[in-house]
C-alpha cells in the first residue's frame, strides 16, 4: 500500500515508505533473512538519501539512523568493510566538521 501511496504522491508518503522499509528489514535480520533485510534497507537508505538531499534539516537522521541499521546488517553478515564504509558515510553526514 506505501507504495502505491508514495508513487501517487511522493511528497507525502515517501517518507512512510522509508519508515516501512527499515522496519521490515529489522524484522527480516531477527528472522534471519539477511540477503532480504540487506537488500530492504539498501531501498530504504536510497529513499532517504533523496530525502534528505531535499530536506536535510528533517531528514538526515532518519537516514543517519538507515545507514547504521545497515552498517549493523552488513557486520552481523560478516562484511566488515562495507559496513565501516557506511559508518564512515553517517559520520560525514552527522559530523561535517571533523
Amino acid at each position: 500500500i506505501r507504495r502505491r501511496l508514495a508513487a501517487d504522491r511522493p511528497d507525502t508518503y515517501l517518507p512512510d515508505l522509508a519508515t516501512s522499509l527499515n522496519n521490515q528489514s529489522n524484522r527480516l535480520g531477527d528472522l534471519g533473512r539477511p540477503e532480504q533485510a540487506l537488500a530492504t534497507i539498501e531501498e530504504a537508505v536510497t529513499i532517504r538519501r533523496r530525502l534528505a538531499a531535499d530536506r536535510p534539516d528533517t531528514y538526515l537522521p532518519d537516514l543517519a539512523m538507515s545507514l547504521n541499521n545497515q552498517s549493523d546488517l552488513l557486520r552481523a553478515m560478516g562484511r566488515h568493510a562495507q559496513a565501516q564504509t557506511i559508518d564512515d558515510e553517517r559520520d560525514r553526514l552527522t559530523h561535517p566538521d571533523q
